[in-house]
């Protein structure tokens, strides 16, 4: 009796060599293996190489095990998904739309505010003026870029 036929637990059953072992276990896995692979395939022990191509066989034919939950959706659950997210859509555009509308008022009302502080102040105080609309510009600047700053963290994260 050989080692090899001892060591697989069934006496006098002859073994294949190794060049067809390998061929067998690259077509079990679909691949073709090169030397340094069928190197490998030649060192693993015949009982445990003949198991995984049974294994992989057996995965093969059966193919993967199916998901619990999505055995249970249904139709009508992928109906109410896409209905939920053409609502959830619609929400954040209109969203959108709002934020434009009222920056838009906050500028006009911005405008107003230093266009009457230009009118008020241009022939009494030329020098508050002045200093006024230095700081109303560094405010808006600051503003601005505290606003792309947050802008574009928003984008890379």
């Amino acid at each position: 009796m050989s080692e090899d036929s001892t060591a697989a637990g069934v006496p006098n059953e002859p073994q294949p060599d190794p060049s067809t072992q390998s061929e067998t276990a690259s077509e079990a896995t679909g691949q073709v293996l090169d030397a340094e692979g069928q190197d490998a395939l030649a060192d693993i022990p015949k009982p445990v190489l003949k198991s995984a191509e049974m294994f992989m066989a057996q995965m093969v034919r059966s193919g993967s095990m199916p998901s619990p939950f999505l055995e249970k959706i249904t139709p009508e659950h992928v109906t109410q998904v896409i209905e939920s997210n053409d609502m959830e859509t619609k929400l954040t555009i209109e969203d959108r739309q709002k934020c434009r509308y009222f920056n838009v008022v906050y500028i006009i009302l911005g405008l107003v505010a230093l266009g009457f502080l230009v009118l008020t102040l241009q022939g009494s105080n030329p020098d508050l003026l002045e200093k006024l609309i230095t700081i109303v510009l560094t405010f808006v600047g600051g503003i601005g870029a505290g606003w792309g700053l947050a802008r574009t963290r928003s984008q890379d994260g």
